[in-house]
């Protein structure tokens, strides 16, 4: 390097009139009256610039880099300021970047403004990094702090494909996220398949994609393959328009007695009542009273009431006090079910026995109109109906009154 008297060359972080990749310069000697004179006199480099006089503009003569205005000299020509000469000069914030340069700066590079950086964050002169909490849009995101390699983004905000939105839909013309739907031709959101499955659409057809028996119309999600299955009529599953399992509705064969129905079609026995597949006719075949819950308006003692569905007749339930109209007892049979008759036996009290009865059916416990009224009460008193009855509650009530408590030795329904 070539080194003038009246020149001293000090470290990058010593400030100066002009900064370099490798030395700042300093003028120690004052510019004297010659710099304006046009001729390049010894001191100069070129007529009335360089050395001690003012930087040379591209073209002029120099020495070394602080005698050009682009602090590059080279060939002993001062160069022009470019984006690509690999020094700061021109309007550049860092070497060759911000600026009018093109190229934006990188994170730790010396800034002016934002609109040097890559980041487009200038803080104290410096570029910041992208971050994903900088409420700036920049980095990869699409959106202010969202899409890319940060969080997801909200509807309406940009977004470049359908992995930046939080509804995993890209508007494809207009870029932005948008609700996603069960018709958008695109699997996103919940959906297990293309526009079905998850909990908002409608489920899979057979061998779409599955997490869950939900996703798919089958009701059939093959744990293995994670496909749904076809529906059959043996697959033990609800479904293809079935009313239970495997049977009924229009593609499998008909329903047995006690399985549910729509209509009549549904049933072997070409009767549906109550949702439910009836027989044509009685079986004589008894309930089972394991799971039947009693009840009584009146009662002697509650400990009991079961004594009238123990199977022995010589066992009672009693009121306690005479009989008055509208006494009842109520039968819970657990369940929904089929049945044909009605026996209520005091065989063993007859003085006990009801004058008359009104019988009521319920499925939910409110009961409306009798189903039978004024029925003649006896030692034993069966009522029968013609067709089947589907029901879960059985209140007897008393139609007209005897004078004696009210005893009943055991209640049998039969199918």
């Amino acid at each position: 390097m070539k080194v003038r008297p009246g020149r001293m060359f000090l470290p990058l972080f010593f400030i100066g009139a002009c900064s370099f990749p490798e030395y700042t310069f300093v003028s120690t000697a004052p510019i004297t009256s010659t710099c304006g004179n046009g001729v390049q006199d010894p001191n100069e480099t070129d007529v009335d610039c360089g050395g001690v006089c003012p930087v040379c503009s591209a073209g002029q003569h120099c020495d070394v880099a602080p005698d050009c205005d682009s602090a590059h000299c080279e060939d002993n020509v001062c160069k022009t300021a470019t984006c690509s000469d690999r020094i700061v000069n021109g309007a550049e914030s860092d070497v060759d970047c911000g600026g009018r340069c093109p190229k934006l700066c990188d994170a730790g590079a010396r800034c002016n403004s934002d609109s040097d950086c890559g980041s487009a964050n200038c803080a104290a002169g410096v570029c910041l990094a992208a971050s994903c909490s900088d409420r700036i849009s920049n980095g990869d995101e699409t959106g202010v702090d969202c899409g890319g390699s940060c969080p997801t983004c909200a509807n309406g905000s940009p977004c470049k494909k359908a992995t930046d939105c939080s509804s995993q839909n890209c508007d494809a013309t207009e870029l932005v996220c948008v609700d996603a739907g069960c018709q958008d031709q695109t699997q996103n959101a919940d959906e297990t398949d293309v526009d079905c499955g998850g909990p908002t659409c409608a489920p899979c057809a057979a061998t779409q994609h599955c997490l869950v028996d939900t996703d798919c119309d089958s009701d059939i999600c093959d744990a293995a393959s994670k496909r749904c299955d076809a529906a059959s009529c043996s697959d033990t599953v609800i479904n293809q328009g079935e009313t239970d399992v495997d049977c009924g509705g229009s593609n499998c064969p008909a329903c047995a007695v006690d399985k549910k129905c729509r209509a009549a079609s549904d049933c072997a026995s070409g009767i549906c009542q109550g949702q439910l597949c009836v027989p044509a006719m009685a079986s004589g075949v008894l309930l089972s009273q394991i799971a039947w819950q009693v009840s009584a308006s009146n009662t002697f003692d509650t400990s009991t009431t079961n004594l009238a569905i123990d199977g022995d007749p010589t066992t009672r339930w009693t009121s306690g006090t005479p009989q008055v109209t509208g006494m009842w007892f109520e039968i819970d049979l657990s369940q929904v079910d089929i049945f044909f008759d009605v026996l209520i036996d005091s065989s063993q009290f007859p003085g006990d026995a009801g004058v008359s009865y009104d019988i009521y059916f319920s499925n939910d416990g409110n009961f409306g109109a009798p189903a039978r009224s004024s029925i003649p009460g006896g030692a034993v008193t069966t009522i029968k109906f013609d067709s089947a009855q589907v029901a879960r509650y059985i209140k007897i009530e008393l139609a007209s009154a005897g004078t004696n408590w009210w005893s009943i030795g055991e209640v049998s329904v039969y199918q």
